[in-house]
């Protein structure tokens, strides 16, 4: 049974973050909102952050991370290389895929290419080193990662609802092949997403909406909306008619 997780103001507790991406340099929103986050966090607490990274040299974003955290350990993610293809070979391997897809227990791509044996290693070593009171895991495709009959408190952060963008898509796309590719996403990131979901004590999304969304799903989900905030000091409010204004 996992234990139940109640902070006392001014006690301060050891976190595991484990994240699909640094949150260093600030190029994308899930990156900066990870990082200021972060910064906070560390103010109160100790952070161990364990990530994948995609090159040897996101390696020198480590030390912009470092200055908040206990510990930091980065995972370079194996990806298959690009093969190049004819546009028409790349429509007929997927029709192929459409074809063979729906009658294998394949989890979906998405998920597949962030599966990573040495990140698993990874999270025991650093599990066996360190005493932990709560674990966090960002983004959907890591949400596997969290240890097999693990009684420590943990929070899933889904800063988007992979099969909700699915659906989305699905609705808007024309194309009879985007639709059907998109259909046995939507299906097999759906069944991923529900079943991680009800491994954690708690979930985070970005809005209303995406809570209400999972909750038609899964009613009995403990959901905290926790939205993307406005960097007060860089975007400041101006006078209508100001030559600062497009």
């Amino acid at each position: 049974m996992r234990q139940c997780l109640s902070i006392k103001k001014g006690v301060k507790i050891n976190i595991l973050i484990i994240t699909a991406y640094l949150p260093y340099p600030l190029d994308a929103g899930g990156r900066v909102r990870q990082y200021e986050l972060l910064k906070r966090l560390a103010k109160e607490h100790e952070i161990t952050l364990i990530s994948f990274i995609d090159s040897q040299k996101e390696l020198e974003c480590i030390p912009f991370i470092e200055k908040f955290c206990f510990r930091v350990e980065a995972v370079l993610r194996r990806q298959r290389p690009a093969v190049p293809r004819s546009k028409t070979l790349d429509r007929l391997s997927r029709l192929g895929q459409i074809i063979y897809t729906p009658f294998t227990k394949a989890t979906a791509s998405l998920i597949q290419s962030f599966d990573s044996p040495d990140l698993k290693s990874k999270i025991d070593e650093v599990m066996r080193e360190q005493d932990f009171d709560l674990i966090q895991v960002d983004f959907t495709q890591m949400a596997g990662y969290l240890p097999e009959r693990c009684v420590i408190p943990s929070i899933l952060v889904e800063h988007d609802i992979m099969f909700r963008k699915c659906d989305r898509l699905f609705r808007v796309s024309s194309s009879p092949l985007v639709k059907a590719q998109t259909l046995i996403d939507y299906r097999k990131l759906r069944d991923f997403e529900l079943k991680a979901c009800q491994k954690y004590e708690g979930i985070i999304v970005m809005s209303r909406e995406d809570r209400d969304f999972l909750l038609k799903y899964r009613p009995n989900l403990n959901i905290s909306v926790i939205p993307n905030g406005v960097d007060a000091d860089n975007f400041k409010t101006r006078r209508a008619g100001t030559s600062d204004n497009i």
